[in-house]
C-alpha cells in the first residue's frame, strides 16, 4: 500500500477526487440524522429499560412476554461498512460517448467519498474472476488508496462472472456490509448466489448501460464485435427487425427487473452520466426516510 505511484497516477488520484468533491457538492449522500427512531438507525437488540431511555422505543410486545420493560436499541447506520464491487470486465469499456467504465469510476469514487467519513469502505474488482480485494477500512489514505486502484485498472480477464462474485462476497462472512454492485450485469445464472448474500447483506445493484445498449436505431447493418470474446456478427438492425432486436433487449431488462424484486435488492439505473448524482442522491434519500 505503500509502493510509489507514478507521477500519472498521482495526478489522476487528484482529478478524480476534485471532481468527485465538485460532484457532490450541496449534497449530503450518506449523512443520515441519527436523532430519531427508523433515521439512519438499525435495530440492534432488546435491553432492560433504564431510567432516562426514550419511551417510544419501548417494545410493548416483547415486554408483555417477558414480563418487564424491554426497549429496542439501535446503531447508527453510518458505522455499516460499504463494499463496493466493481464491474472492471471488458463489456464496461463500451460507450456511444463516453465509455460507461468512466461513468462508473464516477460513480463508485461517490459512493466511495461520499461514505469516507463516516464508514469503512471496501473494494472488490471483478471479471469473470476477482481482480482484486481491498478490505474495508476507514482512513484519508485508504480512500486515496483505493481511488488508486480504479485509476489503474487492469484485468486479467474480459467475461464476467457474478456467481463468482456473489460466492467471494458470501466466504468474507460479513454480516453488517452494504454491498453496491456496480456493474453493466449483462450476465446471467447468478440469482441462487445472489439471494445467498443478500440473507446477511443489504444489496445495490447500480445498473450501468449505455442509451444503445437499451434500444438500438434503425440504421441498416451493423459489424459488432463481442468486447469479451472476441466474436464478430453483423446484425441487420433495419426497420423490419428493429422492433424485434429492441423487444429482446427490453425483455431481458425485464427479466432482470423481476430478478432483483425477488431477491428484494434495490436497482439504480444509471443511463445518463448528467443525471446520476441526482438518482443517487434520490436514492439515499428514500432509503433514509423508509
Amino acid at each position: 500500500m505503500n509502493r510509489k505511484i507514478s507521477p500519472e497516477i498521482a495526478r489522476k488520484v487528484r482529478q478524480i477526487e476534485i471532481r468527485t468533491r465538485r460532484l457532490l457538492s450541496g449534497y449530503q449522500i450518506g449523512q443520515h440524522k441519527a436523532a430519531q427512531k427508523g433515521y439512519g438507525l438499525e435495530f440492534e437488540q432488546l435491553s432492560d429499560y433504564q431510567f432516562g431511555h426514550d419511551v417510544r422505543f419501548i417494545d410493548w410486545r416483547s415486554s408483555a412476554r417477558m414480563n418487564k420493560l424491554l426497549v429496542r436499541e439501535y446503531r447508527d447506520e453510518r458505522s455499516r461498512t460499504i463494499l463496493i464491487a466493481f464491474d472492471c470486465s471488458a463489456s464496461t469499456l463500451y460507450g456511444a460517448q463516453r465509455s460507461k467504465n468512466e461513468v462508473m469510476i464516477d460513480i463508485a469514487t461517490v459512493l466511495i467519498m461520499a461514505g469516507s467519513y463516516h464508514q469503512d469502505n471496501g473494494l472488490i474488482l471483478f471479471s469473470d474472476e476477482i481482480e482484486l480485494y481491498v478490505p474495508p477500512r476507514r482512513s484519508r489514505e485508504h480512500v486515496h488508496f483505493l481511488f488508486r486502484q480504479l485509476c489503474e485498472l487492469n484485468p486479467k480477464q474480459a467475461k464476467t462472472n457474478l456467481a463468482a462474485l456473489f460466492n467471494f462476497i458470501a466466504q468474507q462472512r460479513r454480516s453488517d456490509a452494504v454491498v453496491f454492485i456496480v456493474s453493466d450485469f449483462i450476465d446471467s445464472e447468478f440469482e441462487k448466489q445472489l439471494k445467498m448474500v443478500n440473507k446477511h447483506n443489504e444489496v445495490v445493484a447500480i445498473r450501468c448501460l449505455d442509451h444503445y445498449e437499451k434500444k438500438i436505431p434503425a440504421v441498416g447493418l451493423v459489424h459488432c464485435i463481442d468486447s469479451e470474446t472476441g466474436e464478430e456478427l453483423i446484425i441487420d438492425v433495419s426497420k423490419k427487425n428493429n422492433s424485434l432486436i429492441n423487444g429482446m433487449l427490453k425483455e431481458r431488462a425485464v427479466q432482470q427487473d423481476h430478478l432483483f424484486a425477488s431477491c428484494v435488492v434495490d436497482v439504480i439505473d444509471i443511463d445518463d452520466e448528467h443525471k446520476m448524482i441526482e438518482k443517487l442522491i434520490r436514492f439515499f434519500h428514500t432509503r433514509a426516510h423508509a
